[in-house]
């Protein structure tokens, strides 16, 4: 499988080399699609591979136009993947990428929600431990959660809310 994102990883750059000299419009909407393949490519590697291999990609860019639209894309992409765990890609790419200043967002506006998003979820990732919470139990005795060396599960539901 690795040969096979390498391949692809070669392809690609070769690629954007291509598409660096054609007008904007039909070199991005080109680069969108190789990078849709790519996505597809990655699918079932680990988020420490596919940061590994996004990372190759956006330092691959010489262009610095089409860095940052790549990185954007990735980030885009990742930012709304609908598999759980594959926002920690998108985490990396706005801290190494954007917040680092290495390439440029399109606004302040969206710098900032970069931040925001980078600061609420770099602490929940999976595979991290849980924050420890303090509730009360029914006796109204402290509890803490995660209990230590035991799991724990938390049930949240609200009896107003019909999906819950």
């Amino acid at each position: 499988m690795k040969r096979i994102i390498a391949g692809f990883a070669a392809l690609l750059l070769a690629a954007f080399c291509l598409f660096a000299q054609q007008d904007d419009t039909s070199r991005y909407g080109a680069l969108g699609a190789k990078l849709e393949e790519y996505f597809i490519a990655l699918e079932g590697e680990s988020t420490a591979v596919q940061v590994q291999e996004v990372n190759y990609i956006i330092e691959s860019c010489q262009d610095d136009d089409v860095r940052q639209w790549v990185a954007l894309y990735i980030y885009d992409h990742y930012l709304n993947s609908k598999i759980m765990g594959e926002e920690a890609v998108a985490l990396n790419v706005a801290q190494d990428w954007f917040l680092s200043g290495k390439v440029p967002m399109k606004s302040d506006i969206d710098l900032l929600n970069a931040r925001i998003f980078v600061e609420f979820n770099k602490s929940s990732q999976i595979g991290m431990d849980a924050p420890e919470l303090v509730m009360k139990d029914f006796n109204d005795q402290p509890v803490k959660v995660p209990a230590k060396d035991a799991y724990s599960l938390l049930y949240f539901y609200d009896t107003s809310c019909s999906s819950c």
